[in-house]
């Protein structure tokens, strides 16, 4: 009976004294683990900050100053914006201004998300494509109220220059069902089927041609039916609505092209065996299509034209 009760004791001893180690460990670790529980208190400063950012042109491998060639200018929007659509008539919050001194744009902000839009200003000298980044501007607790932006360095990409050529033009031999007759026009009164193949420069090292579309006059009763763009076929759709990019007829899609690349696009006509007016069919390379802005939209389009005979 003794023997049990001092055994419960010694438990008991035992469980006090461990309560008691847990209690000072927990007391000498309180410096690591208090921010977990406490949390980490907001930064000082969340209005009126000087926020800073660089850009940097990836095809010149060089961060761009306010004057750098074509005069890049860099403009604040609330988060979200899309400057880009044909009649965009949206104002900046604010303009960046470049600092000579320290190598950065900076604009008055608050913390919050926005919108950079940066764009060629100089008219006629022009190089790159406008480009937009969403970014945002934490708080600080720099006496100055300085902070960077996150991300703190945008991109913009120098436009390549591109050329097209149609580099053959091959009828449809009915009878071996093939596309082997080499033609120079597409004759409408002696074939109704043609295959017209596209030959695409883009120059110009580490520089690009952007994302856009492919588009082809629409001439009536003569269907543009297959679209191959490097031997990949991709979907062809008829636009007749000018009204927010100034472009009218069959279109296909295609990706980022890099300078000095050659692509090929083979476009398949058929008439249906219905009568043509005779005119152009014409190809215009519409890179940077998401561009239509008047007031940002320097460049103009690449094409070339395919005399059509009447038939």
């Amino acid at each position: 009976m003794r023997f049990a009760r001092n055994c419960r004791a010694v438990a008991r001893e035992t469980w006090i004294l461990l309560i008691f180690m847990v209690l000072i460990a927990g007391i000498l670790s309180y410096p690591y683990w208090s921010a977990y529980v406490v949390g980490v208190p907001p930064a000082k400063y969340s209005t009126g900050l000087t926020a800073k950012f660089k850009v940097f042109d990836k095809s010149g491998k060089a961060l761009l100053t306010d004057t750098s060639t074509g005069t890049p200018v860099t403009e604040i929007y609330a988060l979200g914006t899309d400057p880009f659509p044909y009649l965009f008539t949206g104002k900046p919050d604010t303009v960046a201004v470049y600092d000579t001194t320290y190598g950065y744009w900076s604009a008055s902000l608050d913390e919050n998300g926005y919108t950079v839009l940066i764009y060629d200003s100089a008219s006629g000298s022009e190089v790159r494509y406008p480009a937009v980044s969403d970014f945002t501007v934490p708080a600080t607790d720099d006496p100055d109220k300085e902070t960077w932006c996150v991300p703190s360095t945008f991109n913009a990409w120098q436009r390549a220059t591109i050329s097209v050529t149609n580099s053959s033009i091959l009828a449809y031999h009915e009878a071996g069902q093939i596309y082997n007759i080499t033609a120079a026009t597409i004759n409408c009164s002696a074939y109704n089927k043609w295959r017209v193949e596209y030959r695409i420069i883009v120059d110009g090292r580490d520089k690009l041609c952007m994302a856009g579309k492919l588009y082809w006059s629409e001439i009536t009763n003569l269907m543009v039916t297959k679209v191959l763009v490097d031997g990949v076929e991709v979907g062809v759709s008829v636009d007749r609505d000018a009204s927010t990019d100034r472009l009218t007829g069959y279109c296909a899609a295609f990706g980022d092209w890099e300078g000095g690349e050659i692509h090929h696009v083979i476009a398949f006509f058929d008439d249906g065996g219905a009568s043509v007016s005779a005119g152009t069919e014409t190809l215009q390379i519409a890179d940077g299509y998401a561009i239509q802005n008047i007031d940002l939209k320097w460049w103009t389009y690449s094409s070339v034209g395919v005399t059509v005979n009447a038939g």
